[in-house]
């Protein structure tokens, strides 16, 4: 197993929407006489689409994802109103200052184009997990070496999944590392029902975290 302390981006941010289309019913062989939520609602899914394509920087990663979508009664009616429900992740905090009044912009005004409306409700949860103290990188790192050497340090990609860890890092300043825990016999990852942690490893964990204190008060409390 290996101790991964990288500085910069790490993970991203973690935001939840729901859009909610009305429209009106009518029976399947009258669509004229009403307004079919869902074909409204799957040309808004279309179109946040062409968000991330058209109106994000190309070199900002984005995720807008509609995971979940509920609506109609019965097979020859047109559904009256649908509800989404969708994620976006970004590592961009410039990105999450504008992403939910463009995502309202883009549901109300496609709604509209077919005679229907469309609501936004978006909550910003967790931001960005970003290492980007040097000082905190510093300690860190050279903790992991003290312990381990060199090769106890491990790369690991940036991922676009989120992690809790940011609330912390909002108020203080705080550097977010993993401790790999895959070996020959535990192989399931973590978000599986198979997953089991090689305790060995644990202690690991718990002396980098003793070192990485021991280090900082070293460092930075008062002489």
């Amino acid at each position: 197993s290996y101790l991964n302390v990288q500085p910069g981006v790490r993970m991203a941010s973690c935001d939840n929407f729901t859009i909610t289309v009305e429209g009106s019913s009518t029976h399947g062989s009258t669509p004229h006489l009403g307004t079919d939520a869902i074909v409204a609602a799957a040309s808004i899914i279309m179109n946040i689409q062409t968000y991330v394509s058209r109106n994000n920087d190309p070199l900002n990663p984005l995720v807008v994802t509609v995971g979940k979508i509920d609506g109609g009664q019965r097979f020859n009616i047109l559904a009256n109103k649908v509800v989404m429900e969708g994620t976006c992740r970004t590592f961009s905090r410039k990105t999450l200052e504008t992403i939910d009044k463009d995502l309202e912009r883009i549901a109300a005004n496609t709604a509209a184009a077919f005679g229907a409306s469309a609501s936004l409700e978006y909550q910003h949860l967790t931001t960005p997990v970003i290492n980007d103290h040097e000082d905190l990188n510093r300690i860190a790192r050279n903790a992991v070496i003290k312990l381990y050497g060199e090769e106890g340090l491990g790369h690991l990609p940036t991922m676009m999944g989120s992690e809790d860890f940011a609330y912390f890092m909002d108020v203080v300043p705080g550097i977010f590392g993993f401790l790999g825990s895959r070996d020959a016999e535990h192989q399931a990852s973590n978000h599986n029902d198979c997953y089991d942690v090689p305790e060995d490893v644990l202690k690991r964990g718990a002396a980098m975290h003793a070192q990485f204190a021991a280090d900082y008060l070293s460092a930075k409390a008062p002489k």
